[in-house]
């Protein structure tokens, strides 16, 4: 369906089949079984949008969880690409390293796709800005690297970013509001 512009009376009728749900955006407009009634955008008002109400679901400790752990897979494919870069340009070891960068990019990206689709754009991407310490650690861990302090007052300054809007977000759940778009 193109964008057109649908009068409040020329709304098609929900079957009656269907048990009436009404369902409130965030921006307070009413969706009638997954169908618009009319959606207010960039306030332009009589826009209308179709299709199926999206589940909200809570931001929890397992969510964050999640999300880390996809990160930390993130972060995998920069220890894969130095490794490759360690290596002579087109050698079998070279070739190893790069394709498994390649692999664990592939398997991010699937899995990153399954996290933003449940919460917040907003909330997923400030966690994943959390990969600056898990590649710290991986320096460490893999490469011998050394922590400095305005490396470890970066993190710490990270995090409380983090931990600041994951309890803006658990705040907004207490209210009513949802974590998830």
């Amino acid at each position: 369906m193109n964008n057109e512009t649908i009068n409040k009376n020329t709304m098609p009728e929900p079957n009656p089949a269907q048990a009436e749900v009404m369902y409130k955006t965030e921006d307070n407009s009413e969706l009638l079984n997954g169908t618009a009634k009319t959606v207010p955008h960039a306030g332009v008002s009589g826009d209308v949008h179709y299709g199926d109400v999206p589940r909200k679901k809570k931001l929890t400790l397992l969510s964050m969880i999640l999300m880390q752990g996809v990160v930390i897979i993130y972060t995998m494919a920069g220890v894969c690409s130095k490794l490759a870069g360690g290596q002579d340009f087109m050698t079998p070891g070279f070739i190893l390293f790069y394709g498994g960068q390649i692999a664990v990019l592939g398997i991010y990206a699937l899995l990153w796709q399954q996290i933003i689709k449940r919460i917040d754009l907003s909330v997923a991407y400030v966690n994943r800005s959390l990969a600056i310490l898990w590649s710290m650690i991986w320096a460490v861990l893999f490469f011998g690297e050394g922590i400095t302090l305005q490396n470890v007052i970066g993190v710490i300054l990270v995090l409380a970013g983090t931990i600041i809007v994951n309890g803006e977000a658990k705040e907004d759940l207490k209210d009513g509001g949802t974590a998830h778009e």
